[in-house]
């Protein structure tokens, strides 16, 4: 058996003949026969390449291209009102349930909305996108990315997730945080 561990306690394992009541039994981790895993080895990078878990693979997740399109507008037109002083601007691609490491929406709007007041300009940037179907959810999905934030008084880089929603043909963001 070969075993090649990713990150804290996430592991992959290879087995001679893996088969699928091997996954069954391997408290979370993911199995596949030796061949597969070694096919695999060069290509995931810690803390960049997503594993996702999912029970059917049928077909292209998107509904179609024009989800795909839609979501990437909406993307740059948040980050375009992200980096203005706007804040009502910037809080219209927040779902009311949204939530963000500890904090609902109410809150951090309103934390929002008192550190915009203190800011002559704001600049930013996304890098490293990378956008996924959430699994057995279509009209969800997770986007992973470095976000380059400068104003008149920060300077900062950082990981970040989000997952967006689309619901009525509209996309909106229910949850922020850092990756």
């Amino acid at each position: 058996m070969r075993i090649l561990t990713f990150t804290i306690g996430c592991l992959l394992f290879g087995m001679v003949h893996a088969s699928p009541d091997d996954s069954c039994s391997s408290n979370g981790c993911v199995v596949f026969n030796n061949d597969d895993l070694n096919r695999l080895i060069p290509y995931p990078q810690v803390g960049i390449t997503p594993v996702i878990n999912f029970n059917n693979m049928a077909g292209d997740s998107w509904q179609d291209d024009a989800d795909r399109t839609s979501l990437l507008h909406e993307i740059e037109r948040r980050r375009r009102d992200w980096a203005t002083p706007d804040t009502a601007a910037y809080l219209k691609h927040y779902e009311h349930n949204f939530a963000s490491e500890g904090d609902n929406y109410a809150p951090w709007a309103n934390q929002k909305a008192v550190i915009n007041a203190g800011k002559s300009w704001i600049k930013g940037d996304l890098s490293e996108l990378s956008l996924l179907t959430y699994p057995d959810q279509p009209d969800m999905m997770v986007f992973n990315f470095v976000q380059d934030y400068k104003s008149s008084n920060l300077s900062n880089r950082m990981k970040k997730r989000r997952y967006w929603i689309q619901k009525d043909n509209l996309w909106q963001i229910i949850y922020e945080g850092s990756a």
